[in-house]
């Protein structure tokens, strides 16, 4: 039995075809125009993104904050010297609203006959290696008793700043977010230098030769948040 005659088309054949010159046109002008189609909303998307980030409003403005802490415990002798040191985050996401140090000790292993002496500590920042430029500060106490006595040290980045939400009326996110700029700065090694006096007191029978200080650096982080606040009530 003869097999029946199979003709395939050749591209001359297509390309005289009416139906397929039209879908293959169809498919020309689809693959140009549909990239630059997103292209266009993208950047229409952009702008309005941008607009609406220096267009006046009124805002319900609020603070996600957060803090990050470092805490170390060092038993030191008379006239020891210790460095703390605390690297802060480098996130530059985020704004640096304050930093805080404080250094506590307690004299309360002296023995009898010890009458008023008093185990004290002198403490001195060192802000050389901290971004931006920072007030160096410095302080002395006796070490007190039940949990008393100590240095504190605290640095206001963003002055303004106080975590509490308000209503911003006819102003712009980014005249907002301004106003609480830190500049990028106050990042990188904070230190401060313990100088430990102990005092050993009249009794030899009983000599106060150590002292613990309790270190705690706490940097305290923020960003500014938005919400459009209500229209007023006729």
């Amino acid at each position: 039995m003869p097999e029946p005659c199979r003709h395939s088309m050749g591209f001359e054949e297509y390309t005289s075809n009416p139906v397929f010159m039209t879908n293959l046109v169809c498919i020309i002008v689809f693959a140009i125009a549909f990239p630059g189609y997103f292209a266009i909303m993208a950047d229409d998307e952009g702008s309005a993104g941008a607009g609406a980030s220096s267009t006046p409003g009124d805002w319900i403005v609020s603070f996600n904050q957060t803090q990050e802490t470092f805490e170390e415990s060092v038993n030191m002798g008379d006239n020891s010297q210790h460095d703390s040191i605390f690297m802060g985050n480098f996130d530059t996401s985020v704004e640096i609203a304050s930093v805080e140090a404080t250094f506590i000790c307690d004299d309360n292993d002296d023995g009898p006959g010890q009458g008023n002496a008093r185990d004290s500590i002198m403490v001195d920042s060192d802000t050389s290696g901290v971004s931006g430029t920072q007030e160096e500060q410095s302080g002395e106490s006796n070490c007190g008793g039940q949990g008393g006595g100590g240095v504190v040290f605290f640095w206001e980045i963003v002055s303004n700043y106080t975590g509490l939400d308000y209503i911003a009326e006819g102003k712009s996110m980014d005249d907002i977010r301004a106003e609480y700029d830190d500049g990028d700065e106050s990042r990188g090694e904070w230190k401060a230098t313990v100088n430990m006096d102990v005092a050993s007191g009249v009794n030899p029978l009983f000599q106060d030769g150590d002292e613990d200080v309790d270190i705690t650096w706490t940097i305290t982080y923020f960003v500014v948040e938005f919400e459009p606040a209500p229209p007023p009530e006729a």
